[in-house]
């Protein structure tokens, strides 16, 4: 089975490759990220708008969203972001009686 990593891995390597300084994190749970701020700023954009257009192309038949940061590109489970990570680990702890700070 290949899943959105497998795939966008393989197109963010080969971006890796052309583009000195980019490397690619797979967070090893809901993302993977190609970072392009360690290269050359006007050819880490065009780098990164290209691999936006072609992931977003191959990835439309799947449930991810594919991001553009600053200095990064992005491809994650539909819907996971830092407002819902907050949003659940909130309600969690109300659920068993409130958190004293957050």
């Amino acid at each position: 089975r290949t899943d959105f990593k497998d795939i966008s891995n393989v197109l963010m390597q080969q971006y890796a490759v052309r583009t000195t300084g980019t490397f690619v994190e797979d967070d090893k749970v809901a993302s993977i990220t190609w970072h392009f701020g360690s290269t050359n700023r006007e050819f880490g954009q065009m780098q990164g708008k290209e691999l936006l257009t072609q992931l977003k192309d191959t990835m439309a038949h799947l449930p991810v969203d594919v991001v553009m940061g600053k200095s990064f590109v992005r491809v994650r489970h539909e819907g996971v972001n830092k407002g819902t990570l907050v949003k659940h680990i909130v309600n969690h702890y109300n659920v068993r009686g409130g958190a004293d700070f957050i």
